[in-house]
């Protein structure tokens, strides 16, 4: 009789959370003192699936879970004082390896929320969920290529969706990660709101990953981590399209906003606008700083083809690099496919950027000798250096890295310009561009090298060294620079220099402070064009 009586009581519970629609893990079984909830958190899933749909409730209290999936038409929502924390034990994650063929899948194959072709999913409220990243089952090798690589492989995600529709991220908070912390492949319609991340607990803990996904809106987050903060990726062959990113806080020891490395479909129409770029939280045990490399990282090496990108009013400190754009050739490519040609980098406007740099390592734009960047529109833009550039690092030669992983760093230690350097790149335009220098010195604010159509207008700049040009110019071709002022007395205005320069014209700049307009080696060409009015 009584064993009756708890079968009808279990039945009953069963069906008032089946027509109310909510699904509390704690009536499946889930408990504060389990080491491990995933099969009660679980059994909570697949009722509200079965249900047709609802929400599986976390209430408030930390549990511990290994690997689960989401399934179509669920809500996981947290409460408030809820904890969702990673199991310690690597044992309790399975192996979730889709079908389809993807660079991302050698990330890894483990994560604590996983869903794969599904729809109408969600998670929601103002709760935790915690990777618990530095457990020892997840702490990286201190030596070995190939023992690396197999730890990589074993740390789980916090939350990995594949080839979803209709998802809804929102309020929640991720910490604590033992891997990237989300990655969302070849999805569509992802919405993520009012998010936080905090993450610094091991390495390869990139705040967000879009990767492939179209029809995608992320807005009011804050994520703060040690690796990427918010990175935009192409795994595979389709093009990650239609994304727009606005008033999010971003901060990061890596690079704060970033497309690529992985380019393989490209980039189209995407929006970034009305972002802070900012000092990380914490200093990175791995990398031991405490600044990001880059703020924006446009990166193109892998095919593809990245266009229609747009980014608006972006503020930054304690970085690097303001902005690096690079067109490169590393040419990796998913098995059996054949070598990608080189892929293409154009179309994009950049404004309203008020930034400060720490480090010799200025603004980007550079492709390959076949490879040009080109139609980059950069305006309203106020970059500030606090580097302190040597004659050495004006005339150093800077290799050209074509296959090289792309980074700030690859080209070395500095560039041979304060503000802004200009490599392999067709139809530039700078419009109310302010280059400014903390520091004594010696390279030129603009330094441009193989560029074709280039417009400068509305140029400042304070140069504390007046030694040297203020912009160099090495083999560029149609070319003008307009109404520029420069604050402080220089020697140069504009060097030019390489046997391919030719038709540059200066036209309305303020330039009584300068002892001489331009200077011009002998390499370059007497018949070339010059005009100063």
């Amino acid at each position: 009789m009584k064993k009756l009586l708890f079968i009808l009581s279990c039945s009953s519970t069963w069906l008032f959370a089946q027509k109310s629609g909510v699904f509390e893990i704690t009536k499946f079984g889930a408990k504060t003192s389990s080491p491990n909830n995933a099969v009660a958190i679980q059994k909570a899933i697949d009722a509200c699936h079965r249900a047709g749909g609802g929400k599986v409730i976390v209430p408030s209290g930390t549990f511990l879970t290994g690997g689960l999936i989401l399934k179509s038409n669920v809500e996981l929502h947290l409460s408030i004082g809820a904890v969702l924390k990673g199991s310690p034990r690597m044992q309790d994650y399975f192996s979730q390896r889709p079908s389809d063929s993807s660079f991302a899948y050698v990330q890894t194959d483990k994560s604590i929320l996983y869903a794969e072709k599904v729809e109408n999913i969600a998670i929601t409220g103002f709760g935790t969920i915690d990777g618990n990243g530095k457990a020892p089952d997840f702490e990286l090798p201190s030596e070995g290529k190939q023992l690396y690589k197999d730890t990589l492989l074993k740390r789980p995600m916090i939350i990995r969706f594949i080839a979803c529709k209709n998802i809804r991220i929102e309020n929640i908070t991720l910490q604590n990660s033992a891997n990237w912390v989300q990655h969302y492949m070849g999805c569509e319609y992802l919405s993520i709101r009012n998010m936080k991340v905090h993450s610094f607990a091991n390495r390869n803990n990139d705040g967000l990953d879009i990767d492939n996904c179209r029809f995608v809106t992320v807005s009011d987050c804050i994520i703060d981590s040690d690796d990427d903060a918010l990175c935009l990726k192409s795994e595979s062959y389709q093009t990650c399209q239609n994304i727009s990113i606005t008033n999010c806080i971003l901060s990061s020891n890596c690079n704060a906003i970033k497309f690529g490395t992985s380019s393989l479909g490209g980039f189209r129409d995407i929006t970034i606008s009305n972002c802070i770029i900012r000092a990380p939280s914490q200093k990175s045990e791995i990398w031991q700083r405490q600044h990001g490399l880059a703020g924006l990282a446009l990166e193109m090496v892998d095919g593809g083809t990245m266009e229609g990108i747009t980014i608006n009013n972006i503020t930054m400190d304690s970085i690097m690099t303001p902005i690096f754009i690079r067109l490169g050739n590393r040419a990796r490519k998913l098995p059996e496919a054949p070598i990608p040609s080189i892929g293409s980098l154009k179309n994009i406007n950049i404004s309203n950027i008020f930034a400060k740099s720490i480090r010799e390592i200025c603004s980007v734009i550079t492709g390959i000798p076949n490879g040009m960047v080109e139609n980059v529109q950069l305006s309203t833009i106020h970059l500030v250096s606090n580097a302190k550039g040597t004659v050495e690092d004006y005339k150093r030669t800077i290799p050209e890295a074509e296959a090289e992983y792309p980074e700030n760093k690859m080209f070395g230690h500095s560039l041979p310009a304060y503000g802004l350097y200009i490599r392999h790149a067709k139809g530039i335009v700078l419009a109310d561009i302010s280059l400014e220098t903390m520091q004594e010195d010696v390279r030129p604010a603009i330094y441009c090298d193989d560029v074709i159509d280039l417009t400068i207008n509305g140029f400042y700049s304070n140069p504390k060294v007046k030694s040297n040009p203020l912009i160099h110019f090495t083999n560029v071709q149609q070319a003008k620079i307009s109404n520029s002022n420069i604050a402080e007395p220089i020697e140069v205005f504009l060097k030019l220099d390489g046997e391919k320069t030719r038709n540059i014209r200066l036209n309305n700049n303020y330039l009584e402070r300068t002892n001489s307009v331009y200077e011009v080696t002998p390499n370059v060409p007497k018949e070339n064009l010059l005009i100063v009015r």
